[in-house]
């Protein structure tokens, strides 16, 4: 409750009027000298007293000696007013934080008043009764500042009090909301590690509705080309079967020119050997007419012989000698046409045997062509077979591929549909980090056990947190910004004093190798990912992660040995 009771009332009430602080004033010497004393003597009781000295062991006594005499002359001799009141009201409070209780308290002012009593009854330059009137105003001050003390001693105690409950409620809260901010920071990343795996998925399935159109723009050209192929193909298939009947009318051609052929060299055969009967009958000729001449010439012999009954039988041998030597000559006129035929008649023949063998060699050639033309048509024929068979399949491909166009499309449609909704999922898990964030920092403003160590956990989530939101694209990121492994929260602490006290556990000295790879690695990271390189920045990453692990089991490890 605030202090309603002014100074002008507190004066009255404790009978302080001007005349007893004129009166205080006029012994200034006497009680700046009693006072001096009952100070000394108040702080050399308090350290021997066994109900105070281990509250005062390790405090400066000299500072608190010359605060308490600076007090004691400020209550006697200064200025009453408001700044008055709140020094002597803050004078509880210290007394409060430093444990000493309302009983050492009182019991303080009670040896200074009675060290007071006893300095001035001891000095010469007073009466009894001028003590008396100084001790009855002295009082009334020191019953009205240990009034103020011990009120505002009160209202501290009231204070502390709802400090400590707020303290055990902080601290009661804390570990379940550094628990929840971990959690949420984790979903956080897992959503920006998924909406990275997201967006690369999209520009994959983008690459692919690409590639898939073009393959099926692809596949429609070959597949209209397959169908020109085919009909090609068909068109080749009937040129065989026509090239391969008109080979077949050839060959038969041939085999019918190779009879003919074979036939005529019979007949000039035949006419050779005629021929030949000519020659023989000819040389019977020829001897038939040699024989006349010879009996012709006898004739003619005779005929001389026998004179003039010769003549007669002379002009007939005449005449069958001229008959015989037109015979001889027509023989001879024969012989020779004969021998020319023969002549001819050999060439013919050695040219019908030329042809026949030509005939016969193009006949075999012509057959073995048309095998090669069956093997040839039997192979179109199967080319053209495949060939429709490849255009149909192409035809049924290009089906495929459209309906695969459209079902990759719709899935990049699905695939953007749900990194757009995970954007703003994590926009609203954004705005539920901050809340817990700054519950968090509202937190450490408690007095908490292990604070900095505590918060460190959530710390280095939250860190993580920045990194992945970063290479998602979500959060731009300064290196030269970032904090050392000294210079965060748990840093400071861990090379602080406090954090030293501790520097001999195992526990402890194991934080510092994985602390540090979480800061520098993660910096690292921020420059490879200004830089461009961001498959470098995701891989550092992965080191951060296991390094994190590390430091937040080591920190509940660390928890565990502090408490």
């Amino acid at each position: 409750m605030p202090d309603t009771i002014s100074l002008d009332d507190r004066f009255n009430y404790y009978g302080i009027d001007q005349a007893a602080l004129d009166l205080v004033q006029a012994h200034r010497d006497q009680l700046d000298k009693a006072i001096t004393s009952a100070i000394d003597a108040f702080y050399s009781f308090i350290r021997n007293h066994p109900l105070s000295a281990d509250k005062f062991s390790n405090v400066n006594i000299e500072k608190l000696r010359d605060l308490q005499q600076s007090h004691w002359i400020s209550l006697l001799f200064g200025q009453h007013d408001d700044r008055f009141l709140q020094e002597s009201k803050a004078i509880g409070n210290v007394h409060l934080k430093v444990g000493v209780t309302p009983f050492l308290y009182v019991g303080g002012y009670n040896f200074v008043c009675k060290q007071l009593t006893t300095e001035l009854m001891s000095d010469p330059s007073l009466e009894a009764s001028q003590v008396c009137s100084l001790m009855t105003a002295v009082s009334g001050l020191i019953m009205m500042d240990m009034e103020l003390a011990l009120s505002a001693y009160v209202d501290a105690s009231n204070s502390y009090k709802a400090a400590e409950s707020a303290n055990q409620f902080a601290e009661s809260i804390v570990d379940n909301t550094i628990t929840l901010s971990m959690s949420l920071n984790d979903v956080a990343i897992e959503n920006s590690q998924m909406l990275l795996s997201l967006e690369a998925t999209s520009e994959k399935a983008t690459s692919i509705v690409v590639a898939v159109e073009e393959m099926a723009t692809g596949i429609s050209a070959i597949a209209s080309n397959g169908q020109d192929v085919a009909e090609s193909a068909e068109k080749a298939m009937s040129e065989t079967h026509r090239g391969k009947q008109i080979m077949m009318d050839t060959s038969e051609s041939i085999h019918k020119v190779s009879e003919s052929v074979r036939h005529s060299v019979e007949k000039v055969q035949s006419l050779a050997e005629a021929t030949a009967g000519i020659n023989e009958m000819i040389k019977i000729i020829d001897n038939i007419a040699s024989q006349t001449n010879l009996l012709a010439l006898n004739a003619t012999i005779e005929a001389a012989r026998a004179g003039d009954a010769g003549k007669g039988f002379a002009v007939v041998a005449g005449e069958v000698k001229s008959l015989s030597s037109q015979t001889a000559k027509a023989t001879e006129d024969i012989r020779q046409t004969i021998g020319r035929l023969n002549t001819e008649t050999d060439a013919i023949v050695e040219a019908m045997h030329a042809g026949s063998a030509a005939a016969e060699s193009s006949e075999q050639a012509m057959k073995g062509s048309l095998d090669v033309m069956d093997t040839i048509n039997n192979m179109v024929e199967l080319a053209t077979q495949k060939t429709l068979e490849i255009s149909s399949i192409l035809e049924e491909q290009r089906s495929v591929s459209d309906e695969l166009s459209k079902s990759t499309a719709e899935i990049n449609s699905v695939t953007r549909r749900d990194f757009e909704a995970l954007d703003s999922t994590i926009d609203a898990t954004e705005k539920v980090v901050q809340l817990i964030g700054d519950q968090i920092n509202m937190l450490a403003n408690f007095d908490i056990r292990h604070k900095s160590v505590r918060i460190a956990k959530s710390d280095h989530i939250i860190w993580k947190k920045k990194l992945a939101d970063m290479v998602a694209g979500r959060q731009s990121l300064d290196a030269d910004e970032l904090a050392s492994h000294h210079n965060c929260r748990l840093g400071k602490w861990y090379y602080s004093e406090a954090g030293q006290h501790y520097g001999n556990t195992a526990v402890f000295k194991a934080l510092e190798g994985p602390h540090k790879i979480v800061h520098e690695k993660g910096i690292e990271a921020v420059r490879q990912y200004n830089a461009g390189n961001r498959e470098t920045a995701v891989k550092l990453l992965s080191d951060v992660e296991k390094a994190s692990e590390d430091v937040v089991r080591l920190l509940d490890e660390l928890i565990q040995k502090l408490d």
